[in-house]
């Protein structure tokens, strides 16, 4: 991939004593909507299969 990616969280609120945030970078690699959810999917069963396997 030969993408750069550019992106911001910018306050509304001027008088807000937060700060803003900006960065950017190059995709090293993409994912679909369906590989992250199938990822997450099986993170989870995994964490729950060990905190069960933990409890005896």
């Amino acid at each position: 991939m030969n993408s750069v990616v550019i992106a911001s969280k910018l306050d509304t609120d001027l008088e807000a004593k937060i700060c803003r945030l900006g960065f950017y970078g190059n995709i090293l690699h993409s994912y679909t909507a369906q590989q992250i959810f199938n990822k997450t999917t099986e993170e989870y069963l995994e964490r729950k299969l060990k905190m069960e396997i933990q409890k005896g």
